[in-house]
């Protein structure tokens, strides 16, 4: 998934610096959401057998637990936002310097380890099996759903973010730290989204809580994983 700013509307560029950032706009996806989905392998020939096995081979992949002891059978494992600059630009307007960030690349990934059924069982039962895959999914695609909703507020964010100072070194610093800041509140802030989200729906266990979930999910997340579950 790429997101792109529209550069030009940060103030004072010159057109030196309007000809660098369309250099960068070109180059390969300096605004990137990635996800790679990892699948484990579980069999049985009931409901019950896979299910009981989902969990024993959940246990071996992911070798995590939720927050009442169970087994985590699926996980969306973040990578933390990475995000630099190629160089500052410098406003000095009598003896205050505004320092703005030129060419900013944002990157930030997620690692998707889902179940997968490979057994041989009865229709009825493989019925209510990919039933269970299939909330599973739709639940862990939520989480990344989070996940771009918070990675486009840092996109956001990042537009008009500054920093002034009375020298270049102070406004410089004064930048690296409002960006730091403002990064941290919106990353902060997902993951408590993220944590009421599994609080709530009880990791995906409440079906009417996660439905009205299902329901918050934007048209441009459900396009992206039309595509990654095809």
């Amino acid at each position: 998934m790429t997101f792109k700013i529209i550069a030009e509307s940060l103030q004072n560029l010159t057109n030196s610096d309007r000809h660098f950032l369309q250099k960068i706009k070109q180059s390969a996806a300096p605004f990137n959401f990635t996800v790679e989905i990892e699948y484990y392998n579980f069999s049985g020939v009931t409901y019950e057998e896979a299910r009981k096995n989902m969990h024993i081979e959940a246990e071996k992949a992911i070798n995590e637990k939720t927050e009442d002891g169970g087994i985590a059978v699926g996980i969306v494992k973040f990578v933390p936002l990475l995000a630099s600059y190629k160089t500052f630009r410098y406003v000095v307007n009598r003896q205050l310097t505004t320092a703005y960030p030129v060419g900013m690349t944002l990157q930030a990934s997620a690692k998707v380890i889902l179940p997968h059924y490979n057994g041989i069982a009865s229709p009825e039962d493989i019925d209510k099996i990919q039933k269970m895959v299939n909330d599973i999914t739709k639940h862990e695609q939520v989480h990344v759903c989070i996940a771009v909703a918070g990675f486009n507020q840092v996109k956001q964010a990042a537009l008009g973010i500054n920093g002034k100072g009375k020298s270049k070194l102070v406004a410089g610093n004064d930048l690296n730290a409002n960006i730091q800041k403002t990064f941290d509140a919106i990353n902060f802030e997902t993951a408590a989204k993220q944590q009421a989200y599994d609080t709530e729906t009880h990791h995906g266990t409440k079906a009417a809580e996660q439905e009205k979930y299902n329901k918050t999910i934007t048209a441009e997340c459900d396009s992206y994983y039309e595509v990654l579950y095809k």
